[in-house]
């Protein structure tokens, strides 16, 4: 039986390998072994052997962080790269997959430490961060970090962002990587991180915010909030983006306001965009009390 058969429901009717690697074509998965697996958490669809994205579904809620101290055996130190070593046999998907990705941070790690070894030791500090900033990115459906299959490709990416560093063209081209959607995805995180230009931003939470009779103090008080959490929106538009956050602002504090304000009164703000942002903020919220929640059990 073929992959398209067996796994046409996430795979379509003309699944092609997807692997940066042609040597995995003929051992992948889809054909010759147990299929895609999926992220109870977050949804997230991956190939077990290469660590592809195949595709999203609904989340079935496991927790998204795991602070078993067994996992202080991936982190390197000072530029001596840990073997991966086994997945465990009882492992959950989740686990299968952070074990890839801390595989592929370390596949890069000789690479770039042939170019720059204090950057190579930097990333390796870094590997926790680096991950947990993907799975973030991929929580909120930020498009262009749920629609790039490369899972080396979106840990470069981040890894540079994190550090503030670049890469010269060799580099690029030995890790088989493109400098030019590196730099695109870079760019994307830096403005994800810092929107707000020339005092714009704040602007535009006032006007958006006095369009819809949400007093100055509220607005200004929302703008602040945004700036300290810094939420990925799953949207690249502004308007939509501080619209969700105000309405996801005045649930906080209790003031009375509804979506339908929004997409009657504000141009180019549509009742299914604000929907799904402002799902996307509640749900980032909630990720971040249970985390809360784990660090004060833990501590």
């Amino acid at each position: 039986m073929s992959a398209t058969t067996k796994y046409a429901n996430i795979l379509g009717l003309d699944f092609t390998c997807k692997s940066d690697n042609p040597d995995d074509e003929l051992k992948c998965p889809m054909f010759v072994g147990s299929g895609p697996e999926t992220d109870p958490y977050t949804g997230v669809i991956t190939c077990p052997l290469c660590g592809t994205l195949l595709g999203t579904e609904a989340p079935t809620g496991e927790e998204l962080y795991d602070d078993d101290p067994d996992d202080e055996e991936y982190v390197g130190s000072k530029g001596d790269y840990v073997a991966e070593g086994p997945v465990k046999v009882d492992a959950t998907p989740k686990e299968k997959r952070e074990h890839r990705l801390f595989k592929a941070i370390r596949g890069m790690l000789p690479i770039i430490q042939a170019h720059d070894n204090e950057l190579a030791i930097d990333i390796d500090e870094k590997q926790y961060e680096i991950i947990e900033m993907l799975y973030k990115l991929e929580e909120s459906k930020v498009p262009d970090f749920v629609e790039t299959r490369s899972n080396n490709l979106k840990l470069l990416a981040i890894a540079l962002y994190l550090t503030d560093s670049e890469l010269p063209s060799k580099v690029y081209i030995e890790l088989r990587q493109k400098a030019a959607k590196v730099a695109q995805l870079v760019d994307i995180l830096k403005q994800l991180e810092s929107p707000h230009e020339d005092n714009q931003l704040e602007k535009d939470f006032t006007m958006i915010g006095r369009a819809v009779n949400i007093p100055d103090s509220i607005s200004n008080d929302a703008y602040e909030t945004y700036l300290e959490e810094k939420p990925y929106s799953s949207i690249d538009n502004m308007k939509v983006t501080i619209s969700a956050w105000l309405y996801h602002y005045c649930q906080r504090v209790e003031f009375r306001i509804g979506m339908k304000d929004f997409y009657e009164n504000i141009r180019g703000v549509s009742r299914n965009s604000l929907s799904k942002v402002v799902n996307t903020f509640d749900e980032q919220l909630r990720n971040s009390k249970i985390q809360t929640e784990v660090l004060d059990e833990s501590g």
